[in-house]
């Protein structure tokens, strides 16, 4: 008998195609939040300081929800009369580059916009703007501190250029 007829019936066996076949890959792992994320900043939080271009006052809240078993962090945003800037967030994960993203929802004609981080470093955890998608008038960056376990400061900056940062306000949230 000859040789080819041989080995084309042992292919042909069953199990024999699943054994030659590579295994399946694994699963990727799922792209969940960093968990001192969720447990710093789950709750509401109510701050106060100043705008840095006339030192005027400015008051406002924070309400963070951890949302879809860890995968998701719901924010929002709102200043406190006379101000009326406000946005609704959800933070997460890039499940392929593996950082931090928040994309925003905000009123007074700002749009849309998708802000990347890489975590806490140290302290504190940086977000900023992407060419994917920002506000026409500047790159911007909002940066939380952690002060404690009940306090964190919140610093909002714009740039024109995305090397120099003017800093638009700064305020300090105390947990309720």
């Amino acid at each position: 008998m000859p040789l080819v007829p041989l080995a084309l019936l042992a292919m042909l066996a069953p199990g024999a195609a699943q054994a030659q076949a590579a295994p399946p890959a694994a699963p990727l792992a799922k792209p969940t939040l960093p968990a001192s994320l969720g447990e710093y900043f789950a709750g509401r939080w109510n701050g106060s300081g100043t705008f840095a271009r006339n030192g005027a006052p400015v008051a406002s809240s924070f309400e963070f929800e951890p949302r879809l078993d860890g995968e998701a962090m719901r924010i929002r945003h709102a200043e406190k009369a006379p101000n009326s800037f406000a946005y609704d967030a959800i933070l997460t994960v890039d499940s392929v580059r593996g950082d931090l993203v928040m994309l925003m929802a905000s009123n007074n004609k700002g749009g849309g916009r998708l802000f990347r981080s890489a975590g806490w470093q140290g302290d504190t955890l940086v977000f900023q703007s992407g060419p994917e998608l920002r506000t026409g008038f500047a790159l911007e960056r909002i940066s939380f501190h952690r002060q404690g376990t009940g306090s964190f400061k919140a610093t909002y900056e714009m740039s024109r250029d995305g090397a120099t940062w003017r800093v638009g306000d700064a305020q300090v949230f105390v947990k309720e």
